[in-house]
Order: C-alpha cells, then sequence, then structure tokens
C-alpha cells in the first residue's frame, strides 16, 4: 500500500473481499470511504457509479446498468436505497433527442424513462457525466486541492504542468446533458487519460475495478495536494498572497454595528426583501426571497403584485408552510389562501415540488 500525505487511504481488503464480487456493494464501500474524508469531497457533494450487466427482466437478456448516487444524496452515507440504476444504452439513446443547451430541463425529466430499477432514487443533474463514459466504475468529487487548481486563473495550464497530458481539462458549464458531451469528447480526444478536471468545478477519475478507481483518485488528489504544497513552501504565500490588510478585531466590530441594522432594515421585512429581490432580478440575477407562506402572500402582496407579477422579474418566491401545511408554527404562520392569492397575479407561476427532479426544474 502506498503511503499518503494529504489523504486518507481507507480501504480494507479484508471487508472488501467478504463483498466476493458483488460490484453495486463494493461502489457503496468506495462511495462511503471516499465521503468519510470531507478534504476530498464536501457533504452532499459529489457523485459516483458504477456499471454492471444484468438480466432484463423483459428480454432476459444481457444488459449493461449504470447504479449512481441518487439526486440529493451523500456519499459518505449512501446506501443501496440512495442510488439509481439506468439502462445505459438507454440513457447514452438520448444523445438522439437532445436539442442543445435550452433543452437541459427536459432532459432531466427523460431521465425517468432510462430506469432499470423501479425502487431508484431519482437520478440526479450529473447522470449523464457518468453514462457517457465507458468506464466501470467512476468518480467525481470536489477535492479541496482541485478546486484550487480548477478555480485557477491559469488552470488548465497548471492541470498540464501537475499531469501532462494523462488528465483532461473541460471548461466550467452549467452541469447537464451537454456537459457530459464534453466529457465524451475529452475522452475522445485525449484516448488513455486517467480523469478529466472540470474547470472551476472538480474532478472525475475512473477505474476498471472499484478498488482501481478508489486508487486513482487518491493518487491525483495526492499529487494535486503536493504540487500546492511545493508552491507554498517555495513562495510563501497562497493565491498571490493578502491583498488587502484586515482591519483590527475592534475597527471590524464597529463597522459591522453601523452597517448590520442597514442591512437587517433592508431585508428583514417581507416587503423590503420583495423589493429588493426584483430590483436585484433586473439586473440579471436569479432571486430566491423565502419568507413563511402568509407573509409572502397577505403581508408582502402588494409588492409581490406590482414587482415580481407587473414587473415580471425573475424571482422564486420560497413559501414556507404553504396551503394544507402540518407542523408547530401555530396558526398565524401556515397559509391556506396562499395559492388563489398568488394565482390572482399576472406572471406568477405556483408550483409544489413533489421530488428533486422537480425543484430542480423549478431552479432552473
Amino acid at each position: 500500500m502506498k503511503d499518503y500525505q494529504y489523504v486518507n487511504y481507507l480501504w480494507n481488503e479484508k471487508h472488501a473481499d467478504d463483498l466476493k464480487d458483488d460490484q453495486v456493494k463494493l461502489f457503496l464501500y468506495r462511495s462511503n470511504i471516499l465521503g468519510a474524508d470531507l478534504r476530498i469531497t464536501n457533504y452532499g457533494g459529489g457523485n459516483t457509479s458504477c456499471k454492471t450487466i444484468e438480466k432484463d427482466p423483459l428480454t432476459s437478456e444481457e444488459v449493461e446498468v449504470m447504479w449512481i448516487k441518487g439526486s440529493g444524496g451523500d456519499i459518505g452515507t449512501l446506501t443501496r436505497s440512495g442510488i439509481a440504476g439506468l439502462y445505459t444504452e438507454r440513457l447514452r439513446n438520448l444523445k438522439n433527442v437532445y436539442q442543445g443547451l435550452e433543452d437541459e430541463d427536459r432532459m432531466v425529466g427523460l431521465f425517468n424513462h432510462c430506469l432499470f430499477d423501479l425502487d431508484s432514487r431519482a437520478p440526479s443533474i450529473d447522470t449523464p457525466l457518468h453514462g457517457l463514459l465507458p468506464f466501470a466504475h467512476i468518480d467525481h468529487l470536489h477535492p479541496d486541492a482541485l478546486i484550487a487548481i480548477a478555480a485557477a486563473k491559469d488552470g488548465e495550464k497548471i492541470t498540464q504542468e501537475i499531469w501532462g497530458n494523462t488528465m483532461g481539462w473541460v471548461d466550467w458549464q452549467r452541469p447537464g446533458f451537454d456537459l457530459g458531451l464534453q466529457l465524451e469528447k475529452c475522452l475522445k480526444e485525449n484516448p488513455g487519460i486517467r480523469g478529466i478536471v472540470l474547470g472551476s468545478h472538480g474532478l472525475f477519475t475512473w477505474g476498471d475495478t472499484s478498488h482501481a478507481c478508489y486508487l486513482n483518485s487518491l493518487e491525483v488528489i495526492e499529487r494535486a495536494s503536493s504540487y500546492i504544497a511545493d508552491k507554498i513552501s517555495k513562495k510563501g504565500t497562497v493565491f498571490g498572497g493578502e491583498k488587502r490588510k484586515a482591519l483590527p478585531p475592534s475597527q471590524r466590530q464597529e463597522k459591522a454595528a453601523t452597517l448590520l441594522p442597514i442591512l437587517r432594515s433592508l431585508c428583514s421585512s417581507e416587503q423590503n426583501m420583495i423589493g429588493v429581490a426584483a430590483g436585484i432580478a433586473k439586473e440579471g440575477s436569479v432571486v430566491f426571497a423565502t419568507s413563511f407562506a402568509p407573509f409572502i402572500a397577505m403581508r408582502a402582496s402588494e409588492q409581490v403584485r406590482m414587482n415580481l407579477g407587473y414587473m415580471n422579474a425573475n424571482v422564486k418566491a420560497v413559501a414556507i408552510g404553504s396551503g394544507l401545511s402540518m407542523g408547530f408554527l401555530g396558526n398565524s404562520h401556515y397559509g391556506i389562501e396562499d395559492a388563489s392569492i398568488m394565482r390572482s397575479i399576472p406572471n406568477i407561476t405556483v408550483v409544489q415540488p413533489a421530488d428533486c427532479v422537480e425543484i430542480i426544474k423549478v431552479v432552473y
């Protein structure tokens, strides 16, 4: 076993042997030990997968199935109930109906048509990133060291400096089907690479077995961490060093005492919150404004009507305790009339997501 300085080698051979040749269990085991080290990926972040040959329940033919972390899961605590199983061929055939970047939202819904396991967790938006690559085991992680390199101004150059031609690079773009196509293209143009760095995003690595994939991930992260440590030891600074000297603690507290009441007055009341949100949205941002349902629908109704409805502002008003909700917040914090009030306002769409897939559609 290789000694690692910046990551922990947690693979237990005896435990792995006990799992026999069950590739799904080995993939779950790999996921859990990767997620146990927060230097490797943040809680809830990253995605892992494996591909196996299964018997189709309708045709009895052997088919390739991809098992992947479902939407909203955490690899450190991932279990069988938290993954999705999809026909790999069906997923890849979605290339035949994909119509470009404006089609991303529709594609997420089509993932359900690729399901092999009917008890699957909702497939995540990262599903095609794994499915369009041919490898049996794949890790998509957000290691601290790789994020530092991927987010650097000259990240692609640094990637080349560290790994040479053994690592690919794909510029940042929103996760989705097209990003999967970009990974597929990168691999085709660079056969033999061991992984791909996603600009300002993270890392993709793979292997023929779960253990080989795990080792590949650790080795890539270790090399990146070593590179950064070496640069710091030589230059003594990180990210170019300190640009502005921090104020003494007493002056920082004085500034905070002056600014925080102003910020609170701007954003604490629902009326002002909606007005500020509409103004920010008009500058091109997608804004989320959150409060209890009756506070948004009634306290801020005039602001919602004028600043969101008639201005057609791209604001997602997230209402807590809407409709016939149950809880312990008290009668004044629940809204029964909220849906009828909001539906009467032009350019307002009322949505109650049923699962993670619908939430993704609302967000994007």
